[in-house]
């Protein structure tokens, strides 16, 4: 009875899973992961958007748990999962809302301890966890202040492995914000549409192994999502800095982030572009935790222009002057010609 009552005041919490397709196999992997949750104060809403199998009968019923809420859509509605989770989260009646991918496994103490720290924390709106990578065994670690996580969504990719996301509801009931449909990127949308709205946090711990295999939306069209990507957070940094960006020069900034081929003068002014925004980070986040992002990512999709020493290196003159390449040439990348034409010159000064 004592342990009944002790439940009764804790925070109810909403799971979402989306389902679409799922293989029997991870989903019900998925379903047992949060069933077993130490923390037992909770409900798992799963939306099925019109799979081709029948979820249902063939695996939701078989768990015999009321605390599941079993949602069909009677057609496939769209891009990715931002529908499916969407309506789950309108249906959500916790305090916190928690999200698993069908395909993923949460750690038993997971909700648990995620429940602890945000109701320690009431300032955090959005909290993730390091995460397991499977097959592979290959850990995300996105731990850091509120400051380097912000800094590392602007700049970088998204702070969070969404499956080890929890949100206040309140948040997003405050703020009317939801995951943006059809787009392949819905999670990271979120996470730059709440950016400047409430504090981010990632608990140093993993607590979830996330599936990486070939029917992930991911893997299956990396290009497209890397560009929308991409293109969401060159608008949202420049929507924070109350400056336009016209179609072009969004392009310019797009195309230098994915790596795609540049003119050495469209280079010139995607980087003159791409500092205002470090800039801003800089001056919103400080220095060290803007360093930090950029230094501990290699600036992922751009290996090319941040080294270690970024930021010294683009206050340097001689940096500016050897942006001035032959125009007969077509660069890449800052890896094969801009930084190395600048250390070949610094050697020489040397």
């Amino acid at each position: 009875m004592e342990e009944e009552i002790q439940e009764n005041k804790s925070p109810l919490v909403s799971v979402v899973m989306p389902v679409y397709n799922t293989r029997y196999d991870y989903l019900t992997i998925a379903i047992e992961s949060i069933l077993k949750q130490t923390y037992k104060n909770l409900e798992l809403i799963i939306v099925d958007d019109c799979s081709q199998t029948d979820i249902f009968n063939d695996v939701v019923r078989t768990f015999q748990d009321d605390r599941i809420h079993f949602i069909r859509n009677e057609k496939h509605i769209g891009v990715g999962a931002s529908h499916a989770r969407n309506i789950g989260m309108s249906y959500a009646k916790g305090k916190y809302i928690a999200v698993l991918d069908s395909d993923d496994y949460a750690y038993p103490t997971r909700i648990e301890k995620q429940v602890a720290f945000l109701e320690k924390n009431e300032n955090i709106g959005i909290l993730g966890t390091k995460y397991r990578q499977i097959p592979g065994d290959f850990v995300y670690d996105k731990t850091g202040s509120n400051e380097y996580l912000k800094a590392f969504c602007l700049l970088i990719n998204p702070p969070f492995g969404h499956s080890t996301v929890m949100m206040r509801k309140s948040v997003l009931d405050e703020t009317g914000l939801s995951y943006e449909p059809n787009v392949i990127c819905d999670d990271y949308r979120l996470w730059l549409d709440l950016v400047d709205k409430t504090n981010f946090a990632n608990l140093d711990e993993v607590l979830i192994d996330y599936r990486y295999h070939i029917e992930n939306i991911s893997h299956d069209k990396e290009a497209d999502l890397e560009w929308d990507a991409r293109q969401s957070q060159v608008r949202t940094a420049y929507r924070l800095m109350d400056r336009e960006l016209s179609p072009e020069n969004e392009e310019l900034l797009c195309r230098l982030l994915t790596s795609r081929t540049l003119l050495p003068a469209e280079l010139n002014k995607a980087l003159y572009l791409h500092q205002k925004i470090v800039n801003y980070c800089e001056e919103m986040y400080g220095t060290n935790a803007t360093d930090k992002a950029l230094k501990l990512s290699y600036f992922a999709r751009l290996q090319s222009i941040i080294d270690p020493e970024y930021q010294a290196l683009w206050r340097n003159p001689q940096v500016q002057e050897a942006f001035h390449i032959p125009e007969d040439k077509q660069v890449c990348s800052f890896k094969e010609s801009l930084l190395k034409r600048y250390l070949r010159r610094d050697e020489r000064s040397r």
